[in-house]
């Protein structure tokens, strides 16, 4: 890709080279040589992949704001405060100040009033949903995705409703876990603009962070005073951040059974609003608990988990068929769940798995298959993610001779009735295209299929088992996943907790890896050193990753991949000194160490940072 600077990206030459690239892109040209940067060329391939309308001229509606997250209050307030205050200078720069949620739909539009009639033209207005499924390339969407600054300017935007706008974004952070709440984004006509826009959404985004961070250190102070307050003789007690990260906890043996442990998530709980916790989430020895929920005036900042100490013991093992107890055997921390899958196992109802990718969503259906009545008959994977979008009715339902050009003679069943008596495992359910879904919904009802280009109904004898990455519940808010689908998947759910939740398995999984990888007796022993490094990994990969670096190990390669950076944060940070050292790491990372940059960003005289980082190598933590 050759170089584009500021310069060039204003000018009309650009403008023209990338409409006549765009125009041959929809057209299915060969587009020659890129004359647009990459990061939107890479955006526009992804919006065509995903079927966005690129002559649509507004954005949706999102969901009223009376139905969004009640967690999102302090971000909107807290974004409101610190975009009000620079909104009343925008008029001469004929520009708008937007914020928007994690999601991508817009909280307010603020600043020059005289762009109002344009705006509401485009829906850029409170309410209207911009992310890159929705309206394509644009700044707001495209820096939820890449979860980084954009800069998007004019005929860069993939759909119609952009390009009369120059649009400059960067995403807003939690303070602790550094994952991304919102996006603050600089928005103007494409032909008056100020390219060099950037740097003051740079400087919002700091202030707003920096508030956020000091609101969380209040709310950490308040909730350490609320444990010391609560705790009582013989009960156990968890206090979590609205996170779901411990805080507090009492030393009691039921939490050292359930893992719990200060600085860590509570299982089941992490990613979730607070809205939608219930301890049936988490371990079991939970389940008997109480949630009180704890709250500075009127906003929820954290929850005490009361656990009486006659609270029920867990249930006893069952007689579990061999492939769930297996599964048991190298997760022992997840009895519930397995036992669970056993009960499931003896009937047809579908079941929907859910957790982080390499969870082992695919390896629990097998086992719920293979240990029940159907376990004689096949059971038929489908990656609903892994096939094109046009294919992929075909190859569920099939279809009859001559249903189009170049069909099979005789037809060709689909994977529904290939699964006949046994078992069909859809994977990344919450990939299936909409138009897809009301077939599957009729198998799931009435048990009928039909294939392409034929009237017949034929009956099939297949249970559904669905599994998904993805937050459900949010694909049925943007109405990427049919409700009366949902509703029939899930009559039976099993949530995969992450591993990073469930430490204390990484060691009989690794062994379970390390007897199955190892070529001979000879083979490198994996002993507690290489144990123990694998305990303090991120995993971000879960049981997947967990494999590849034990089959480095018995590689000869060390365990940690030295392509990974070094200037991740290790974990949560829960003081400023903690939080100010994960913005620098952070900040070194993206800049490659780069003092001079790292030092615009964060607003550090350069003396504090080099005296600060000489600090952190002391520390061992750069």
């Amino acid at each position: 890709m050759p170089h584009f600077d500021l310069a060039r990206i204003g000018s009309r030459e650009y403008a023209r080279e990338v409409a006549q690239l765009w125009e041959r892109l929809l057209g299915d040209y060969d587009v020659g040589q890129v004359a647009v940067r990459e990061l939107v060329y890479d955006s526009w391939l992804r919006c065509k992949k995903m079927g966005v309308d690129p002559l649509r001229k507004a954005a949706p509606k999102a969901p009223t704001m009376e139905h969004l997250a009640i967690s999102e209050q302090r971000l909107r307030s807290v974004m409101q405060a610190s975009l009000n205050s620079v909104a009343p200078f925008l008029s001469e720069a004929k520009s708008v100040l937007i914020g928007s949620g994690r999601t991508g739909n817009l909280f307010f539009v603020e600043g020059d009033p005289r762009l109002s009639e344009g705006l509401a033209e485009n829906s850029v207005v409170a309410g209207a949903a911009w992310d890159e499924l929705k309206i394509g390339t644009n700044a707001i969407g495209t820096a939820l995705k890449l979860q980084q600054k954009v800069l998007v300017h004019g005929e860069e935007h993939f759909c119609h409703a952009g390009k009369k706008w120059s649009c400059a974004a960067d995403v807003i952070r939690d303070p602790i876990d550094r994952s991304v709440l919102g996006v603050v984004d600089l928005t103007g006509p494409a032909d008056a603009v100020s390219l060099r826009a950037s740097a003051l959404i740079s400087a919002l985004v700091e202030r707003i962070e920096s508030e956020l961070s000091r609101l969380d250190l209040v709310d950490q102070v308040g909730l350490i005073d609320n444990f010391h307050e609560k705790r009582k003789f013989g009960e156990g007690l968890v206090v979590v951040d609205r996170r779901g990260l411990v805080v507090r906890c009492t030393s009691h043996s039921k939490l050292e059974t359930a893992n719990v442990r200060q600085g860590q998530y509570l299982t089941g709980l992490k990613g979730l609003s607070f809205e939608k916790w219930t301890l049936d989430l988490a371990h079991e020895v939970l389940h008997g608990g109480e949630i009180e929920w704890i709250k500075n005036n009127s906003e929820v900042i954290g929850a005490a988990i009361h656990i009486p100490s006659n609270a029920a013991r867990p249930a006893p093992r069952l007689d579990l068929p061999a492939p769930l107890k297996s599964l048991l055997d190298c997760s022992p921390s997840q009895i519930s769940i397995v036992q669970n899958a056993a009960i499931l196992a003896q009937n047809d109802l579908p079941v929907l798995i859910t957790g982080e990718t390499g969870t082992g969503k695919g390896v629990m259906a097998a086992a719920i298959h293979l240990s029940g009545v159907r376990a004689s008959k096949p059971i038929i994977a489908v990656n609903c993610a892994a096939i094109p979008r046009d294919l992929i009715g075909i190859e569920l339902f099939g279809y009859v001779e001559g249903a189009f050009t170049g069909a099979r003679r005789g037809g060709m069943s689909g994977r529904v009735e290939d699964a006949d008596g046994g078992t069909l495992f859809l994977d990344e359910i919450g990939d299936m295209p909409l138009e897809i879904q009301p077939y599957l919904l009729r198998v799931l009802e009435n048990g009928y299929v039909s294939r392409l280009g034929e009237s017949r109904q034929r009956r099939v004898d297949v249970r559904i088992i669905a599994a998904t990455n993805l937050p459900i519940e949010e694909l049925l808010n943007q109405r990427r996943f049919r409700a009366d689908l949902y509703y029939r998947l899930n009559v039976a759910r099993l949530h995969l907790p992450a591993l990073r939740e469930r430490r204390g398995d990484i060691p009989f999984l690794a062994e379970r890896m390390y007897a199955q990888i190892r070529k001979s007796e000879n083979s490198r022993l994996l002993d507690r050193a290489a144990i123990d490094r694998l305990m303090i990994q991120d995993l971000p990969g879960n049981v997947r990753e967990l494999k590849t670096k034990v089959e480095r190990y018995v590689a000869g390669l060390p365990i940690d991949d030295e392509g990974v950076s070094r200037h991740e944060p290790a974990g949560p940070a829960l003081t400023l000194p903690g939080i100010q050292r994960n913005l620098i790491l952070s900040a070194l990372s993206r800049h490659s160490g780069n003092i001079s940059k790292v030092s615009e960003e964060l607003c550090i005289p350069k003396s504090t940072l080099y005296r600060k980082i000489a600090r952190y190598r002391e520390q061992a933590l750069v």
